[in-house]
């Protein structure tokens, strides 16, 4: 769940471009995946029957809603929330959360803390 959450779907470029292929997932450096190779093919096909599993039910995880707020925040210029944001635990979230985040502050990162 990790390897979906913070890198094929909840990273920045999956969120505004979709979930990772396998072929971007495969090529992450090592410096920003630890996880090996071969571990990541396994990692990518749970991937593949959990996209389609939630696909035929119809449901949405929490990094679908993410992405689909992030399209929205970003065709709206000038858009600002937040004067300021504090984030506790800010290890527990992911790329994209945080990208999120900044768009709400009027994409002023001076105003995350």
């Amino acid at each position: 769940w990790t390897q979906i959450r913070s890198f094929i779907k909840g990273s920045w470029d999956a969120a505004v471009g979709g979930p990772l292929s396998k072929e971007d997932y495969l090529d992450l450096p090592r410096e920003r995946c630890r996880l090996a190779k071969e571990k990541r093919e396994d990692a990518y096909a749970i991937f593949s029957r959990y996209k389609v599993y939630i696909e035929e039910k119809g449901w949405q995880d929490s990094m679908d809603k993410t992405s689909e707020l992030i399209q929205k925040v970003m065709q709206t210029k000038d858009l600002k929330l937040f004067d300021r944001i504090y984030v506790d635990e800010v290890q527990d979230i992911t790329q994209a959360e945080i990208g999120l985040l900044f768009l709400a502050t009027g994409r002023e990162y001076d105003n995350l803390f």
